[in-house]
C-alpha cells in the first residue's frame, strides 16, 4: 500500500471479520487448521460513501483529500471483485435518497450544502463510471435502462443546480445506447506524412510471401511506434474479471486476457520463426533488439517482454549469441543490457518496479499483473459481507490490493499514443504474422510449432559449427 493512503484504512474504522469460521461462547474465533486464507478488513459500503462524498472522517484519523480520492478510484476501478453493478447503482440511489431526506431535516445552512455536495459528488461518480467503464453499461442494457430512470428522478429534482453535471451525463448515456464510438484523431507534420507515404510505396513493393522483410525496411522506431499503437488497442480491453475468469478457462478466445496470451505465444513463435528463416539473421536480430530497446523508452512493456521472450527463448537464446556476438559486439552488448532490465530469471523483479514507476501512455506487462490478481484472489477468499440488516460491507483490503495489481492496467485504457497508425502494419500485427506461421508449420498448436521450429534451429546450428570447423 503506498505511504500516503495508509491512513484511510483506519479511518473507514473497518472490522476484520473471520469467514465461515464459528464464534465460540466466548466470544472469540474458533479458526480451521487447515484455513490458510486471510480475512482482510471489511466496512459497510455505507460507512464508504459518507466517506467518499461527504468527507466524513473519523474523529481521531483526518486523511487527506488525496486518500478520498484514491479510496474512489480503488471502488471505481475493482467495484466488480464484491459487487454486481447493479447492486452499485442501487446503493448509490438509496444513498441519494437517505441525503435528500437528511437535507429536508436539516435546518442549518452549512448542513444544506454539504449535503447537497454530497449529492453532486455521487453524480460526479456515476459520471466517471458511464466514461471509465462504459462497456458496463453497453453489455448489460438492464443496467443502462435503471441509470436512465436514475437520472429523469435525479434531473427533476437537480434541473437547476446540476444542469451542468447531467448534461453529459445524458450525452453519454445517448452514445451507449447508440453504440457510437468515437475516436481522437492525431496530427502529424508534412515531414511525417511524407515520410509515411514513403514507407507505404515501399511496403507495397513487398511480396506477401517476404513480410519479413518489413522489420528491415522500417527503421526500428518506427516499427516500434506500431507496437505501440497495436498492443495498447489489445489489452486495452482486458477487464479485472477477464484476468479471473482465463484461469478457468485458458481455450475460450472471446476471453480479451487469453486472446492477449496467444498473440503473445504466437508473435514469440514468429520471431524465432523469422529468424531461423531470413538470410541475413545477424542484421534482424540486431534490429530486433533496438526494437525491443525503443519499445522499452516509449514504455511498451508488453512488446518489450515479447521481443525478449523470443530472443532469450531456450529454443534460439545460444543460436542468437552465436550469431550476434562476432557480428556486432555493441549490440551484443545492449541484448545483455535488456535482459537485466528485463529480469526474466528473478521473476520480473526489477522489472516490476520499472513498470509500477512509469508514466503514461504505458502498455503494461499482463502476466505480472495477472499473476499478482490470482495470488490476492487466492490469499482473501470472501470479498463481501450482507449482514441480517440488509447492509453491505466489503473486503477492502482486498479491493486495496487488487487495484494496486490492476491499477496500470485499468489506467492505461485512458491514455494513447500521438502516433499515425500504418495499416499494412497493424494488419500484420493483427493477423497476417499468424497465418504465415501456421502457413508454414501446418499447425496452429504451439507446442507442436516449437518442436518443428526447435528441429530446423537445431539443424541450422549444426550445419553452421560444420561449416566453422571445415575453415
Amino acid at each position: 500500500m503506498r505511504s500516503d493512503d495508509s491512513s484511510y484504512l483506519k479511518s473507514l474504522n473497518p472490522t476484520p471479520i473471520a469467514m465461515e469460521r464459528k464464534t465460540q461462547s466466548d466470544g472469540t474465533v474458533r479458526k480451521d487448521s487447515r484455513d490458510t486464507t486471510s480475512t482482510g478488513a471489511f466496512a459497510s459500503l455505507d460507512r464508504l460513501f459518507d466517506f467518499i462524498f461527504l468527507k466524513e472522517n473519523n474523529e481521531n484519523i483526518a486523511p487527506s483529500l488525496a486518500s478520498v480520492e484514491r479510496l474512489r478510484k480503488i471502488l471505481l476501478g475493482v467495484y466488480e471483485t464484491a459487487l454486481e453493478p447493479g447492486v452499485l447503482l442501487g446503493e448509490l440511489e438509496k444513498k441519494m435518497v437517505r441525503l435528500e431526506e437528511m437535507k429536508n431535516k436539516r435546518s442549518s445552512r452549512t448542513d444544506q450544502i454539504r449535503i447537497k455536495s454530497g449529492q453532486i459528488a455521487i453524480l460526479m461518480f456515476i459520471k466517471s463510471w458511464v466514461k471509465e467503464r462504459a462497456s458496463d453499461f453497453e453489455q448489460n442494457k438492464e443496467l443502462l435502462e435503471a441509470l436512465k430512470k436514475f437520472l429523469v428522478v435525479v434531473g427533476l429534482k437537480f434541473k437547476a443546480e446540476l444542469k451542468d453535471v447531467l448534461r453529459p451525463l445524458r450525452r453519454i448515456c445517448e452514445k451507449i445506447n447508440c453504440k457510437e464510438n468515437s475516436s481522437k484523431g492525431t496530427t502529424m507534420t508534412n515531414k511525417t506524412r511524407q515520410y509515411f507515404s514513403q514507407i507505404h510505396k515501399e511496403l507495397n513493393l513487398v511480396s506477401v510471401s517476404n513480410i519479413q522483410e518489413i522489420f528491415m525496411l522500417m527503421p526500428s522506431f518506427e516499427l516500434a511506434k506500431q507496437f505501440c499503437i497495436f498492443d495498447l488497442k489489445l489489452i486495452s480491453k482486458i477487464k479485472l474479471q477477464d484476468l479471473k475468469e482465463s484461469s478457468k478457462n485458458k481455450k475460450d478466445i472471446q476471453n480479451p486476457y487469453n486472446e492477449s496470451g496467444l498473440h503473445f505465444n504466437y508473435f514469440t513463435l514468429f520471431i524465432i520463426f523469422l529468424i531461423s528463416q531470413i538470410d541475413h539473421k545477424a542484421s534482424l536480430i540486431s534490429k530486433l533488439i533496438y526494437i525491443a530497446n525503443n519499445l522499452y523508452e516509449l514504455r511498451n512493456f508488453q512488446g518489450f517482454a515479447i521481443i525478449m521472450t523470443s530472443l532469450t527463448h531456450n529454443l534460439i537464446q545460444k543460436y542468437v549469441n552465436m550469431i550476434l556476438e562476432p557480428a556486432d559486439k555493441e549490440t551484443y552488448n545492449i541484448k545483455l543490457t535488456l535482459e537485466q532490465l528485463f529480469d526474466k530469471f528473478n521473476a520480473y523483479k526489477n522489472f516490476k518496479k520499472t513498470i509500477n514507476s512509469s508514466s503514461f501512455p504505458m502498455v503494461p506487462f499482463i502476466p505480472i499483473i495477472s499473476s499478482d490478481i490470482l495470488k490476492i484472489d487466492a490469499l482473501y477468499e470472501t470479498s463481501t459481507l450482507k449482514q441480517d440488516n440488509g447492509e453491505i460491507s466489503l473486503n477492502i483490503t482486498k479491493m486495496d490490493m487488487l487495484f494496486q495489481s490492476y491499477e496500470s492496467l485499468y489506467l492505461s485504457r485512458f491514455s494513447s499514443y500521438d502516433f499515425e497508425p500504418i495499416k499494412i502494419i497493424q494488419d500484420f500485427l493483427g493477423r497476417y504474422y499468424r497465418e504465415v506461421l501456421f502457413c508454414y508449420t501446418e499447425t496452429q498448436d504451439v507446442l507442436e510449432i516449437e518442436e518443428i521450429l526447435h528441429f530446423n534451429i537445431m539443424k541450422q546450428m549444426k550445419e553452421k559449427q560444420e561449416k566453422s570447423h571445415k575453415k
